[in-house]
């Protein structure tokens, strides 16, 4: 018996150091190329509590099988800092989804609150539970015994998902795209899953598994911002070329003459002209008003959007069968976006758009091909616009 103890422990600390190989694997390989800014902050952030998180996990599991011996105060504080680190994991990781699902956290006091409370709130009854056993203690024989308000660190941490699922599933009305509707559902099964391993970890008393479902939760993040990466644009994080197409293929696939695709393509008139009087900066931010106006525009007629490549612009619109609005008031919806946000933000400039539009019935035809028609429209249009100014 005691065999098969040791043996366990050894497979068991052996896990836990591969954890601890593999999720540093990924903190050094995780780029700023591939995410913003505070997205991947919170990330690194979000490993490094892990890691933390395991170290204590894995001596909590050496005590309580009687491998090591540490005298009760000094277990106790380990055990404190192991629910500590536990609960600014999760704190990360909200931070990481929040981000992830595009909520501006640097300007939304109420997301930085929501975030920072609950945390704040383990940490006290933590430090009291030092004291009086709140939320844990310490027995004779040096293993954990739940505390009166033990399952307090369970409710509030549970805060937490309930925020990120609320966020996904508001993201996924608002936005209506199906990325924004498979993030929910992907989150909602994250969710779940670790649910169940809170579940399975409670019953075990002597060992924790949560680091089983917080890897995987960090392995899945990892490879689905990689993933993302792939088929979006750095600059302006829409959709890029590759995703275009491909969404357009399958589209194009299933266009009849009852049921059509609007496809329309468009760039900013000058372009060139604001890059070379106002710089480099400027003409990115000409971009983002552009790019902006086109992913909000999409957004309210249930669209497809993607930055084709320069400061080109595809975007893609299927009318419902009861009647829609007609292209002409889209693309009129786009430049009146494109107008009020430079006079908004003051910019030196006020943009003009060359865009062109056609209609896609023939699923045999090649997307390259309605491409192309889409860009000799706007071409057409670009003439007009230029023959006006003479």
């Amino acid at each position: 018996m005691q065999g098969i103890l040791h043996s366990f422990i050894s497979i068991y600390l052996v896990f836990g150091l591969s954890i601890l190989v593999f999720s540093g694997y990924i903190f050094l390989h995780v780029s700023s190329d591939i995410m913003k800014n505070v997205e991947y902050i919170s990330f690194k952030m979000f490993i490094v509590a892990f890691q933390v998180y395991v170290i204590f996990a894995n001596i909590q599991t050496l005590q309580e099988y009687g491998i090591i011996h540490l005298s009760a105060p000094i277990y106790k504080t380990a055990m404190l800092l192991m629910f500590l680190s536990l609960s600014f994991t999760v704190f990360c990781y909200y931070m990481v989804m929040m981000e992830h699902f595009e909520v501006d956290t640097g300007n939304n006091r109420a997301v930085m609150i929501i975030g920072i409370v609950p945390f704040a709130a383990i940490a006290v009854l933590l430090i009291i539970s030092i004291f009086n056993g709140l939320l844990f203690d310490i027995d004779a024989g040096r293993h954990i015994i739940e505390g009166p308000a033990y399952y307090l660190i369970h409710i509030i941490i549970s805060l937490y998902f309930l925020v990120i699922l609320r966020v996904a599933v508001l993201n996924s009305k608002t936005k209506g795209t199906a990325r924004a509707k498979r993030r929910a559902i992907n989150t909602f099964l994250i969710t779940l899953f670790l649910i169940f391993w809170v579940i399975i970890d409670d019953k075990l008393h002597n060992a924790t598994v949560i680091p089983v479902a917080i890897f995987a939760v960090i392995f899945y993040t990892f490879i689905n911002i990689q993933q993302e990466n792939i088929y979006t644009d750095a600059l302006t994080g829409m959709n890029n070329r590759r995703r275009a197409e491909m969404f357009l293929g399958e589209e194009i696939k299933n266009a009849t003459e009852d049921d059509p695709v609007y496809l329309f393509m468009g760039d900013i008139n000058g372009f060139k002209q604001i890059n070379d009087e106002y710089g480099h900066y400027e003409g990115d931010c000409a971009l983002m008003i552009f790019s902006d106006a086109v992913k909000k525009s999409a957004e309210a007629y249930n669209g497809f959007a993607a930055r084709y490549g320069g400061d080109e612009f595809v975007w893609a619109w299927r009318p419902t069968k009861s009647g829609d609005t007609e292209p002409d008031m889209v693309m009129a919806d786009i430049r009146h976006r494109v107008e009020a946000e430079c006079k908004a933000q003051k910019r030196p400039y006020v943009l003009s758009l060359s865009l062109g539009c056609i209609l896609c019935t023939d699923p045999t035809v090649k997307v390259s091909q309605y491409l192309k028609e889409a860009d000799r429209k706007m071409y057409a249009n670009k003439q007009g616009h230029y023959r006006a100014k003479r």
